[in-house]
């Protein structure tokens, strides 16, 4: 049975707390609380911005057990002291019983704050309480990335790869009395790794390792390779020092220290960066106390959505039951900010409870997500049974091919980076409208060359080397057919007559030929006004072996084979285009009427759209306005995905529930939580078993 769906944890409330710079030590605090939107709670801004002194230089000064006292003294200044009891207040009086998420966010004129160690806050109603130590208030330093362009993208759970790398260069036995910094117990460091990381995929790095744990020595060109493999958490275990104009060096086992500012930059250029960094390191967050030249907020200002580091060092014995504690709370729900403070309460008792901090562009804390359908689900036997009987229509969406081409919105990020889009943020994931102002800037032919640009520096990168632009596509599809849980190897291989393409590209006619199959396509010019009756009088009837393959919003000639006739211009890429190939294949019923019947009196396997893209819309409109559809209510459909990444929505829970409830009152679609991946691969579990 298919693990039960589980949507992103929203069981939290949210206060996000934002220290400015006001000049001479003093500083200027507000509050922004926020609750589920289903809660009364609701949002609250306070109006008021206290101001408070606060001196890191002073602080630093103190021992231990002062610290604590004397910081919370400094902070909780009567107002601030107010605004936060609000908060816990309106938290504890919710009627979700929720919990409190605290956001520190130091922006860039109080940079030096990140010196001071948040983390031995007591709470302001009873100083014997330490305030983030456990799972009721929990809390993360929150940075916005500075660098990174594309939105975050969760993966499942049970698919998490970890890369443990130790270093222990040589170089240490020759400088220990100098240094101060005494060799590693590589075997005992990879044991409580290992040991930490219980149920992932765990890759080593470390010239002391066994040869069959390790991928090779512990060097930045490794961690480079083995990271652009695909990563999810990278283990690093190292000793680390801070050099005032190199900022981090991290001891790894090359001949020289490496700058922390080179693991940035291998991270920075990786097409998808690891979901968290431990930093097991001293002093990886700076020396002392930790500012911005640390490496953990380095690290999240290039796109990496959390790392841990340490703020200075940290007994041996407490950093194993952190790490044992932090990962084992981390797999219960996948929220980094509650497994710190989890971990942090089992270490409370030792003087050094305060060292590890956790840095975060997270909003929901949340890491990975549990794919599948609603809580009871019992259309598997329905589906499976449509498909082995050639009776469903698979529609291809642009990120069924995510694993080659990156997804929709990440494009449409790079697009817009490069092309200097000159909208908000939020808008720079929707590859619709980021086409659109280019065009309006520029020209039709000018967001073509954009888009078609990054697609082609993409496969270079990753899949297609010197090989031509011509030839790519086919040897993508040979290498992808021989690997049973390819995606588009899944879809190929299904028993449908009439594929829907709404990628824009042929990559998956080359999948359904090295399946075997010899796909009919069709690319009608749906700009010119002809009826649908002269452009399909020559179509054969579809079959298994010889599928129907519609591209439903035309397609690019970026792959046109040397040779080939000039295509007209189909490519519906821009706002525009879909408005107008919506109403132009409606006024002159352009869509086939093979398509049209397949549509009506079939299962739709909706694969690969974001919910909210344009594409997805327009087309899911165009099916319910066609003649007969009521007849489709015979059948079950599926595969409609959310993106389950980070920013996508809202409040999670409350859109799956208006989704759920949307699509069963058109056609019957269960929505599956996931990627079109996810679905793909249970599918043909599912089709395994019956």
């Amino acid at each position: 049975m298919y693990e039960e769906a589980k949507p992103l944890p929203t069981e939290f409330a949210d206060l996000e707390i934002a220290l400015r710079g006001r000049g001479d030590g003093i500083y200027s605090a507000s509050f922004l609380y926020s609750a589920p939107e289903a809660d009364d709670a609701g949002e609250h801004a306070f109006t008021a911005e206290p101001e408070l002194e606060l001196n890191p230089a002073e602080l630093a000064r103190l021992g231990n057990e002062s610290y604590p006292k004397a910081l919370s003294a400094a902070f909780f200044t009567e107002k601030v002291k107010d605004a936060f009891l609000k908060s816990v207040l309106l938290t504890e009086q919710s009627k979700q019983k929720l919990k409190l998420r605290v956001r520190l966010s130091i922006e860039a004129g109080a940079l030096e704050l990140h010196k001071i160690r948040w983390e031995t806050l007591r709470h302001p109603g009873d100083p014997a309480i330490s305030l983030f130590a456990g799972e009721n208030i929990i809390f993360s330093r929150f940075l916005a990335s500075g660098q990174d362009w594309r939105p975050i993208r969760l993966r499942a759970k049970g698919n998490l790869t970890a890369l443990v790398v130790i270093g222990n260069p040589e170089s240490l036995l020759d400088q220990e009395e100098s240094s101060g910094l005494k060799p590693l117990d590589v075997a005992e460091q990879f044991a409580s790794a290992k040991k930490a990381l219980a149920g992932m995929k765990i890759l080593g790095l470390g010239k002391d390792l066994p040869a069959e744990l390790s991928e090779g020595a512990a060097t930045l060109e490794n961690i480079k390779a083995q990271l652009a493999a695909g990563v999810d958490i990278l283990y690093l275990v190292c000793h680390g020092t801070l050099d005032k104009l190199k900022g981090p060096l991290l001891w790894l086992e090359e001949e020289k220290p490496t700058a922390g500012s080179a693991l940035c930059q291998c991270i920075w250029g990786l097409e998808e960066r690891p979901r968290l960094v431990v930093l097991a390191s001293c002093q990886s967050a700076g020396k002392g106390g930790g500012d911005l030249a640390g490496l953990g907020p380095r690290l999240v200002e290039v796109g990496v959505p959390a790392a841990v580091a340490m703020q200075s060092n940290i007994q041996t014995g407490t950093a194993q039951i952190f790490m044992d504690r932090f990962f084992m709370a981390l797999s219960e729900d996948g929220q980094i900010d509650r497994a710190m403070s989890v971990a942090r309460g089992a270490i409370l008792a030792e003087p050094d409870a305060w060292v590890p901090v956790l840095f975060m562009r997270l909003k929901r804390g949340s890491i990975w997500y549990v794919p599948g359908f609603g809580e009871t689900f019992e259309h598997w036997d329905a589906i499976c049974g449509f498909s082995k009987n050639g009776e469903c229509v698979p529609i291809i969406g642009p990120d069924v091919a995510e694993h080659v081409f990156g997804t929709t919105r990440s494009l449409a990020a790079e697009v817009a980076e490069k092309s200097r889009f000159p909208m908000e943020q939020h808008n720079n994931t929707d590859l619709a409208k980021v086409a659109q102002v280019i065009t309006i800037l520029n020209s039709r032919k000018a967001a073509e060359n954009a888009v078609q640009g990054v697609l082609k520096e993409r496969l270079k990168r990753s899949q297609a080397g010197d090989t031509g632009m011509d030839q790519v596509l086919d040897e993508i599809a040979a290498r992808g057919i021989q690997q049973a849980d390819d995606p588009l190897t899944i879809a190929a291989k299904l028993k449908a007559k009439v594929f829907l393409n709404a990628s824009g590209n042929s990559l998956f006619a080359a999948y359904l030929r090295q399946a075997g199959k010899e796909p009919v396509e069709i690319d009608w010019p749906w700009r010119d006004e002809r009826r649908d009756g002269a452009l399909e009088a020559d179509l054969p009837e579809p079959t298994e072996m010889r599928p129907l393959l519609y591209y439903v919003f035309g397609q690019t000639k970026m792959f046109n084979k040397p040779g080939t006739p000039r295509r007209p211009d189909t490519w519906a890429l821009t706002e525009d285009d879909l408005f107008d190939y919506l109403i132009k294949t409606t006024r002159y019923r352009l869509v086939p009427g093979v398509v049209k019947e397949a549509l009506v009196t079939g299962s739709i396997l909706f694969l690969g759209f974001p919910l909210d893209d344009w594409k997805f819309r327009v087309l899911f409109r165009q099916i319910m306005s066609l003649e007969g559809i009521a007849e489709a209510m015979n059948f079950n459909h599926a595969g409609v995905q959310v993106d389950p990444g980070e920013g996508v929505f809202g409040d999670v829970k409350k859109v799956k529930t208006y989704l759920e409830t949307y699509f069963t009152k058109t056609i019957n679609v269960d929505l599956f939580w996931g990627s079109s991946t996810d679905f793909l691969r249970e599918l043909k579990k599912q089709m395994e078993k019956t």
